[in-house]
């Protein structure tokens, strides 16, 4: 039986978030200069804790996106994936996945990012990606989310969806947050901010 390992992306391979780099990396400095005044309340209310994490994504997401090229998107994601990630990413994360794929083990990012800025990268280093997603109709994007926030008992919801844990002789898990405490606890071997120097 295989073994399988399930990494965060955003402060555990990476030494910042992607979030706001891609947002600023798919935006012209005007309209992030008037997102910072039309999102103030937003803002404010997260980090007051009046608004939770999911719904301030959910409200930025959208007036960012609304409107926007789903082919787009893509292109900017790969071309995000190939300039900006590998400029983010922990060595010693690096290390520890070339480890898991010289066992042969199944990797795994589940992530709260949005899927098209951190799969490319993802399929780069072999994994198979559980990712929040934005909805599209007609290739262009509605301002919604597709799922919801993948994000603390989300994560397992949609890891149990599609692994079963028997399936596996052992598995892993690398996180670096509150969001990341479910699927930490599913597992056989869990590692919190392991790759923190």
């Amino acid at each position: 039986m295989k073994r399988i390992a399930f990494f965060d992306f955003d402060g555990t391979i990476t030494n910042q978030d992607s979030y706001l780099r891609f947002l600023i990396y798919s935006s012209s400095r005007l309209k992030c200069f008037v997102a910072i005044l039309v999102l103030s309340p937003v803002i404010l209310g997260y980090v007051l804790k009046i608004i939770d994490n999911s719904l301030a994504k959910a409200l930025t997401l959208r007036w960012f996106y609304t409107g926007f090229s789903k082919a787009r998107l893509e292109e900017l994601g790969e071309n995000f994936c190939r300039e900006i990630i590998p400029t983010i990413v922990r060595p010693k994360a690096l290390e520890k996945i070339k480890w898991h794929q010289s066992e042969g083990h199944v990797l795994v990012l589940v992530t709260a990012s949005i899927r098209e800025w951190v799969e490319p990268w993802a399929k780069e280093q072999g994994f198979k990606v559980i990712a929040t997603e934005l909805e599209a109709q007609d290739g262009v994007l509605t301002g919604r989310m597709k799922t919801p926030n993948n994000w603390g008992p989300e994560k397992l919801r949609r890891i149990e969806a599609e692994y079963q844990f028997e399936d596996y002789e052992f598995s892993y898990a690398y996180g670096d947050s509150r969001g990341d405490k479910e699927m930490l606890a599913s597992v056989d071997e869990s590692h919190y901010r392991p790759f923190v120097s």
